[in-house]
């Protein structure tokens, strides 16, 4: 019988979104270098089970607001809504994220009107590194009004503090919905997909967080936890 090169891979399951979350992956390797009819060859191979809880991949407190992976991961993060001040006179907002200390990047800058499911921005981080956030947003920042006259800079929500104006949630978690001030999109809006029949309760994959930030300077009885939205998934390189 003839030499033969030999080279063979394969995915368990489908990569598609349907199975992302839910179903093992993997490869086969044999060695592509010659392999004689009858004899044992070496076989490289990985599978990537998939998580069954959050925990099992992230090291997250909601006392002091960090996000920490506890393996190499990869984050996606999206704005799912933002809303602040009038809807139709909104405020403007900034959110940034630090992803495994590459420096923080915008990931939303614009008048917080409502849903804005913006773009998606994936970054690799190792183990033990930190996913942080800043939210802001500025008094007076209203379409309306040129720049220069806009009025001073709230005290940004950021996480890796025990600042109660910021929430992170994860499946099971209750959302803190409450009536949106003036005519904003209220917190459900944005997280109508990811609720349970009861509107209150979280639906995620165990792979997610969603975080809720609120911009006023303190905490109060017309806080709606909706000033910015933001989903998080994780997933193994």
């Amino acid at each position: 019988m003839k030499n033969k090169s030999l080279l063979i891979t394969f995915a368990l399951l489908s990569n598609s979104p349907l199975f992302a979350d839910e179903a093992p992956t993997g490869f086969l390797d044999v060695s592509s270098n010659t392999v004689l009819a009858g004899t044992h060859v070496d076989l490289n191979w990985k599978i990537n089970l998939p998580a069954t809880s959050i925990e099992e991949l992230i090291d997250f407190d909601n006392e002091e607001r960090q996000i920490i992976p506890r393996e190499d991961v990869i984050a996606e993060v999206r704005v799912l809504g933002a809303a602040m001040g009038p809807a139709n006179n909104p405020l403007y907002g900034e959110a940034e994220m630090n992803a495994g200390g590459t420096g923080f990047i915008n990931i939303f800058a614009a008048f917080a009107d409502g849903i804005n499911a913006g773009d998606n921005f994936t970054y690799p981080i190792a183990a033990g590194e930190s996913l942080d956030f800043i939210f802001k947003t500025w008094n007076g920042s209203s379409p309306n009004r040129p720049r220069e006259n806009w009025g001073s800079l709230r005290t940004p929500v950021t996480t890796g503090n025990s600042d109660p104006r910021l929430f992170i949630l994860k499946d099971g978690d209750t959302v803190p919905i409450k009536t949106a001030a003036f005519d904003q999109e209220a917190a459900e809006a944005f997280v109508a997909p990811y609720l349970e029949e009861d509107g209150l309760t979280l639906k995620l994959g165990p792979n997610d967080l969603i975080l809720f930030a609120e911009l006023n300077e303190t905490v109060n009885n017309i806080s709606d936890f909706q000033d910015f939205v933001v989903l998080v998934n994780f997933t193994r390189p």
